[in-house]
């Protein structure tokens, strides 16, 4: 099971917190891996009995540890030396990658005159690792531009031209 749940410290659980714990507890019992960094305290004045119980029995499972590696040991979806944002989705034998542009990184808001400004190319290698392959791909942003990658269950990578090259940002009155 690929799933992970991260209990989080002072997590309200719901309201039925005993019984969302002894389904967590169910899961680990069967392979779910758990990241449980912080003991939860069980919210509410009226305790269960179960609770720390439960919390007790999920604690000593040898699936369960306070480390996000721990609890997902597979390796990144998508790796590389700087490697640009993304989203990914499962399109039937199909995974689906869309690439920001790497200089999305560097805006924030509000925006100044001309801070958008890209005239060069921005070249990003990175390994993808869809339905558990590894595929090497060198990305290459142009100015503006974000990517959107298709790799099939057994072929080869392909890029897709999303079809929107916008104006170059207007710099007139930018500082500096």
């Amino acid at each position: 099971m690929s799933t992970t749940i991260r209990l989080i410290r002072r997590a309200t659980l719901s309201a039925s917190s005993a019984a969302a714990l002894a389904e967590i507890l169910r899961l680990a019992r069967r392979g779910l891996r758990v990241c449980l960094r912080h003991r939860p305290s069980e919210p509410g004045a009226r305790k269960s009995a179960s609770f720390e119980r439960d919390l007790e029995a999920l604690s000593s499972l040898p699936n369960v540890g306070k480390d996000l590696g721990h609890a997902c040991p597979a390796p990144a979806l998508v790796e590389g030396n700087e490697p640009p944002e993304f989203w990914a989705r499962e399109d039937g034998d199909e995974m689906v990658f869309f690439f920001a542009h790497p200089k999305s990184r560097e805006l924030s808001y509000p925006m100044a005159h001309g801070q958008s400004l890209c005239r060069e190319s921005v070249v990003r290698k990175v390994v993808l690792r869809p339905f558990g392959r590894e595929v090497d791909l060198e990305l290459r942003f142009e100015p503006y531009r974000s990517l959107l990658v298709t790799v099939g269950r057994h072929g080869e990578p392909t890029l897709d031209d999303l079809g929107y090259v916008p104006p170059e940002p207007s710099t007139a009155g930018a500082e500096g």
